[in-house]
């Protein structure tokens, strides 16, 4: 054999080793990869259940507001009627419709202050 040939022969196994360990780093890389990008899921998978709630728990939230809501709609419109039945009394001049009228106020002044206790409670 000549000296050419052994070179040639040095050259093509050196050749085949470097492109069997570029596989190999080819396929590395790409594992690596793929395990970085599932980590990456990983992270905002818990980043998002960390700053976020059950579905079931903001529904009960959700309800309550709603039930607030009502509660304080139903006051307001209570308030507006007793306060319609406040000014009536200066136009009235018999002292049993006033007294009458005052025991319908006081009535619905409690009737007010039940409902929105009724609303802090739950």
């Amino acid at each position: 054999m000549s000296e050419k040939e052994v070179d040639l022969d040095k050259l093509q196994m050196e050749y085949n080793q470097l492109k069997s360990e570029y596989e190999m780093l080819k396929l590395e890389y790409s594992e690596n990869h793929i395990i970085q990008s599932m980590n990456d899921m990983k992270d905002r998978y818990e980043r998002l259940i960390s700053t976020s709630i059950p579905n079931h728990k903001y529904q009960l939230i959700l309800e309550k507001y709603s039930k607030l809501c009502k509660h304080m709609t139903s006051s307001v419109v209570l308030l507006d009627h007793i306060g319609k039945n406040v000014r009536s009394i200066e136009k009235m001049s018999f002292v049993h419709e006033i007294k009458n009228l005052l025991r319908k106020v006081d009535l619905q002044l409690t009737t007010t202050k039940d409902i929105l206790q009724e609303g802090v409670d739950f």
